[in-house]
């Protein structure tokens, strides 16, 4: 999930700082602030112009009322001065959906902090915080049945990281998942969907039953604005 506009608002130091501990571009920030000034400044002036606007009309219901002629210079120029807030309201509305496009864009493209504990760097700088189990060498085989006692002439299991496994046993597809969204982001398939899909139910049965979470479905469509 992107940063609130809200939480960019208050804590855009920190917020600059996480982006460039992630290495991306800290004026991400900046120009999502600017942004953000522009279309409260539109928005501001357009709820400006509509109060005028709103102000006209009714003024020429009163002028009506008080005796003014409806096609008389007093009406005339109170309906000039409400058509000329539509037209400027219509010029920032137009103004308007481009800054809004833009800014949620900027806001796509801009990380959530880092844990203040993850350090600074690549793979490289990654500390181990515990182990469990055997950890075998990258090339040293494992003799009979994983995590028990087996005979000497039993199966030989080397160590291989979790993508290959996922392609040997057919349950990733890391070159489809490259195409469709590029590389860290694998097709899971078969049993590593249903691996998938059980961690999700995990994760929500922890928290919904654990820590006081309420677990919500939202209609599938929503109305437009």
């Amino acid at each position: 999930m992107s940063v609130g506009l809200q939480r960019l608002r208050e804590d855009a130091d920190a917020i600059r700082e996480g982006a460039t501990r992630k290495g991306e571009d800290p004026t991400l920030i900046d120009r999502a602030l600017e942004l953000d000034s522009e279309r409260r400044r539109l928005l501001a002036e357009t709820e400006s112009l509509k109060a005028e606007r709103n102000a006209a009309s009714k003024r020429i219901g009163e002028a009506i009322k008080d005796g003014a002629a409806p096609d008389g210079p007093e009406v005339a120029d109170l309906r000039a001065t409400s058509t000329a807030a539509g037209e400027r309201i219509k010029g920032l509305d137009e103004a308007l959906a481009p800054t809004e496009a833009a800014l949620d864009d900027q806001l796509l493209r801009i990380p959530n902090p880092p844990d203040a504990d993850i350090p600074v760097g690549g793979e490289e700088a990654n500390v181990t915080v515990r182990t469990w189990g055997e950890l075998l060498g990258r090339d040293q085989p494992l003799i009979g049945e994983v995590g028990a006692d087996a005979p000497a002439d039993g199966p030989i299991w080397t160590r291989k990281p979790h993508w290959e496994l996922g392609e040997t046993l057919d349950i990733i597809d890391n070159a489809r998942g490259a195409k469709i969204a590029g590389s860290g982001f694998p097709v899971y398939k078969g049993a590593g969907s249903a691996l998938q899909r059980a961690l999700i139910n995990w994760f929500l049965d922890v928290h919904t039953r654990e820590n006081g979470m309420t677990e919500v479905w939202p209609p599938a469509v929503v109305n437009t604005a």
